[in-house]
């Protein structure tokens, strides 16, 4: 579509132009790191773009909820690159900005999940489904990580545990979603 391609663009033009001032040795706004760095990222570049994140939290200055978006990112760049006690750092480092929100329980959840740590993974899946929702408008937010992924994830770790009452409670109230 237009709007798509033309939101491309503006993506590349601003990628192009932070990549300008960084080869000029110009700072960065912490706003400007934050997106050059999930730029970095999608381009398939983790080693930058996870230096460009730790610079990002490590200033200080940045938007709130581009920090703890900034923590997530900073994680999957660590994911990708097979460092995994990085990645968990980086998702608890979330928790300097208060208590995690969903978005972060799904994340931890899914941390230990793949650890199949099932009692861990079904705590932290159970606290999205808890979680509040008190971020401010325009940060970052999944939707599923409200209800239809921890649930559909407790159903499994339910299972894993060997309690197949509560994955099928579990199941059939993601079912609904």
């Amino acid at each position: 579509s237009t709007a798509r391609r033309s939101w491309q663009f503006s993506m590349r033009h601003f990628f192009h132009r932070d990549c300008v001032k960084l080869a000029q040795r110009k700072a960065l706004s912490p706003r400007a790191r934050f997106y050059y760095a999930r730029e970095l990222s999608a381009h398939g570049r983790e080693e930058e773009a996870a230096a460009q994140l730790e610079l990002f939290l490590s200033d200080g200055r940045g938007w709130v909820e581009n920090a703890l978006q900034a923590c997530l990112d900073l994680a999957g760049c660590y994911e990708r690159l097979g460092r995994e006690e990085d990645a968990f750092s980086a998702l608890v480092r979330g928790l300097w900005y208060g208590p995690p929100r969903p978005e972060a329980c799904c994340e931890l959840g899914r941390f230990f999940f793949r650890r199949e740590d099932w009692l861990s993974a079904a705590y932290w899946y159970g606290r999205a489904l808890d979680a509040p929702d008190w971020g401010e408008p325009g940060g970052f937010k999944q939707p599923g990580c409200r209800d239809y992924i921890p649930l559909l994830q407790l159903c499994v770790c339910h299972y894993h545990l060997g309690d197949r009452a509560l994955a099928a409670e579990y199941n059939e109230r993601a079912g609904a979603v």
